[in-house]
């Protein structure tokens, strides 16, 4: 019997180029790989669909991505090269509310924190959405519900489809609340469309206790 021992194949480093968007840490991290891994050809294509899925989501719908090898000096280590090409950003064109209209058409900037013409970022445009609820409700919309319905894509123009439900608008005193924070106290009520009946004001009322 012969046996001949092949060296562990290794990953020596990482080279990513055409990438103007994100970094090449940020592009290594996003596909899980770093200098020193066991180098696995199946391994390599799922880093690619995960590098190609993080771009798409940046809003680089074209995104190509292609992943390159090459033999080193040393036996078993093998360079991956990184080829991106970026292509066009897709840029919100429109942004369309349906159910309760936003109050002042002129503060959706400032609430959302994207509007028209801003490059198509799925992950600030939900923070973007989360931060606007708090906002609401710090106006006194404490019921407020913000979600997206859909994304409509276009070549490289989106239409971002928000639902909003604002439900009443509350004039809310807090008092005697300090240490804790004014916004914790509004935040534990979670008022809803609900009637405030005497058992939604008891189930209110324990949430404010619970919290303190």
């Amino acid at each position: 019997v012969i046996a001949r021992l092949l060296p562990r194949r290794r990953v020596a480093r990482i080279e990513v180029q055409g990438n103007r968007e994100i970094s090449d840490e940020d592009a290594a991290r996003t596909m899980g790989l770093m200098a020193g891994d066991d180098f696995d050809p199946e391994r390599l294509e799922g880093a690619r669909a995960r590098l190609t899925e993080h771009y798409r989501a940046l809003g680089f719908e074209s995104v190509d991505v292609r992943i390159e090898t090459r033999a080193t000096n040393q036996p078993g280590e093998e360079v991956v090269r990184v080829v991106v090409v970026e292509g066009p950003a897709t840029r919100i064109a429109e942004i369309l509310v349906e159910g309760d209209p936003l109050p002042r058409r002129a503060l959706r900037r400032r609430m959302l924190g994207f509007s028209k013409g801003d490059v198509l970022d799925v992950s600030r445009v939900d923070e973007g959405i989360r931060a606007a609820e708090q906002r609401l409700r710090e106006l006194g919309y404490l019921a407020a519900r913000l979600s997206i319905v859909r994304v409509d894509r276009e070549g490289e123009r989106a239409t971002v489809v928000l639902s909003s439900r604002l439900g009443h608008r509350y004039d809310v005193l807090v008092r005697g609340h300090e240490p804790v924070p004014r916004e914790e106290i509004v935040s534990a009520l979670a008022l809803t469309e609900d009637p405030l009946t005497t058992p939604v004001l008891a189930a209110m009322r324990q949430r404010v206790e619970d919290r303190l």
